[in-house]
């Protein structure tokens, strides 16, 4: 049954047209505007009303989509995209490790839900659901799972604003408990003392990180550090609200190629060899520390893992920051 109704501004005072709600043929709440006269929005209302009734009841056939299938290949291609070139924060693109996760998750659901068309996602929860307990049944973390998940749903939410779905196939999908299988713990200071006698010894480490005396910073470099973090922080009170990086900030001097030159060729490096803290670092490098942790910790005779739980594990690491 339609009813009718008025929203008001933000005075306190009602809009001059009236509003009315009704449910179409498959039961969803529909909203509309009518006139300025009440009785004609209640003869609109129940007009639309009646339509929808009589296609519920089999009296007149529901309307046929004249809309062509679109491929789900095709859509998740224009997705990946609308990622690259704005689908982050503020506008910004995606890095290229997170639009790489993007496409291989998408792939993955694709291969495992068999969908071809767009519209195969329409009543998909079941098998959704189905393919998260294959994956927690061959042990896959909760957090594996969260994020296969959260790829669909946010390329369902895409879709939903682009109009190329009704309505978000996962609304009822249970959220995936994410709580660590096991227990992380800092390493202990004897474990410490271990690990760098290990990794001192270690010939992966020695030619590709140098050490921390070598790359301490002079007293000059110093003094122009603290003098760029208070233009840095002057800088940025005027610009509250908006998220900027300086490349000036106060960050540990990066590895120039002079370094690698001469630890190729043998020699130790000066302090003198780095760059200051105004050279930008390399924003597409990423070097892995899991290897040399383990050579380190093989080295040193410590064990990953003890009945407290494991230590935590160094993952990935970026030139110039510690």
């Amino acid at each position: 049954m339609a009813y009718l109704y008025r929203t008001k501004k933000k005075d306190g005072t009602p809009h001059a047209r009236w509003r009315f709600q009704f449910r179409d043929w498959e039961g969803k709440k529909v909203k509309a505007t009518g006139y300025t006269s009440k009785v004609e929005t209640e003869k609109l209302a129940n007009r639309l009303q009646a339509e929808q009734d009589s296609i519920r009841n089999g009296l007149v056939p529901p309307p046929t989509a004249t809309v062509e299938p679109k491929s789900f290949e095709t859509i998740s291609e224009e997705y990946l995209s609308w990622g690259k070139e704005i689908g982050g924060r503020g506008g910004r693109p995606w890095s290229a490790r997170h639009s790489e996760k993007r496409r291989n998750h998408l792939t993955w659901w694709k291969d495992t839900l068999g969908l071809k068309e767009l519209s195969d996602l329409k009543g998909i929860l079941p098998e959704v659901e189905k393919a998260l307990l294959d994956l927690r049944g061959k042990g896959r973390s909760g957090k594996t799972l969260s994020n296969r998940v959260e790829t669909l749903s946010a390329f369902c939410d895409w879709c939903l604003r682009r109009d190329y779905l009704e309505a978000d196939p996962l609304k009822r999908l249970t959220r995936v408990d994410t709580t660590p299988k096991e227990t992380r713990r800092a390493l202990t200071r004897d474990e410490i003392q271990k690990l760098f006698a290990g990794v001192h010894t270690s010939a992966e480490c020695s030619t590709r990180w140098p050490s921390a005396r070598d790359c301490a910073p002079t007293s000059s470099e110093s003094s122009r550090s603290r003098t760029s973090s208070r233009s840095n922080r002057a800088f940025a009170s005027t610009r509250r609200g908006r998220r900027t990086e300086n490349p000036d900030s106060n960050r540990s001097p990066a590895i120039s190629p002079c370094v690698l030159r001469k630890e190729r060729a043998g020699r130790s490096p000066t302090r003198r060899s780095f760059q200051s803290h105004r050279t930008p670092r390399a924003s597409s490098t990423r070097t892995s520390l899991a290897p040399a942790f383990r050579n380190g910790s093989a080295a040193s005779g410590r064990s990953t893992s003890t009945p407290a739980g494991s230590p935590t594990r160094p993952s990935s690491s970026r030139p110039g920051r510690t």
